[in-house]
């Protein structure tokens, strides 16, 4: 695959488009990198949030499908991300015939897997402290009153999107080649969860672990991008992949 393609990148809670500018730095030039921002938050701050995965769908969509109709284009989700990129290139597949080379899902369980928490409805400070230990959350930005005020409720809107999402079976599995990749020390997701990833692809299936929690890539995204770089020269095969067929994780 040499041709030029774009990827589109979706964001976690309370993350901004921003985020993914440093994936151009280790990626080659013909992949350009399309951060997607969310209602409410970075370049579309002034915008009325959304608080669930329905009302971004329809929010995003107009956005994005001529972009995508527009040539070869892959998908990088991650946490929360996955869940509006499921949906939307679903929609996609489904409603427009349009459909990516490759989808990575990043940080998170299935889609058909509830939620089991409920952090949205806590207490601020209850739902500060589980963001604190979590990891992900710029510490000046909570050691900050003024920008913790302007924050949470992003964060909680986003938890909420998460929180409240409500699977059903599309029509279709995705017929493109599909790469689940998670931290070692992710306390969201397992290397058994990620695993399942594959029931929802008929194509070719890949599965990764890198050093880290949930954020990690945060720290080094070399070796992620170095990830996406194989996936992406990869061409799509209608013969599901070994690492898929014998569950095998890799880690690095």
């Amino acid at each position: 695959m040499t041709d030029r393609l774009k990827l589109f990148c979706f964001p976690f809670a309370g993350a901004t488009a921003a985020v993914y500018h440093r994936f151009r730095r280790y990626l080659p030039p013909r992949i350009d990198v399309v951060p997607v921002e969310m209602a409410g938050h970075g370049s579309r701050m002034k915008e009325p949030l959304i608080d669930s995965v329905s009302g971004h769908v329809d929010d995003l969509l107009p956005r994005l499908t001529d972009q995508m109709a527009a040539g070869p284009f892959a998908v990088f989700c991650h946490s929360v991300g996955t869940l509006l990129a499921f949906e939307v290139l679903h929609s996609l597949q489904e409603h427009e015939g349009i459909e990516p080379v490759h989808v990575f899902f990043s940080g998170r369980h299935t889609p058909d897997v509830p939620s089991k928490t409920s952090w949205h409805q806590a207490p601020d400070s209850v739902f500060l402290s589980m963001i604190r230990g979590f990891g992900g959350t710029s510490q000046q930005v909570l050691d900050t009153p003024e920008l913790v005020e302007l924050f949470t409720p992003i964060l909680k809107s986003d938890y909420k999107v998460a929180e409240t999402y409500e699977y059903a079976a599309p029509a279709e599995l995705l017929h493109c080649p599909v790469t689940a990749v998670a931290g070692t020390r992710d306390p969201v997701v397992s290397a058994e969860q990620l695993r399942r990833w594959g029931e929802f692809t008929d194509g070719p299936f890949d599965v990764h672990q890198l050093p880290g929690g949930h954020f990690y890539w945060f720290d080094d995204v070399a070796p992620l991008c170095s990830i996406l770089m194989r996936g992406l020269a990869r061409p799509s095969s209608p013969d599901r992949s070994a690492s898929a067929r014998d569950g095998q994780v890799h880690q690095l």
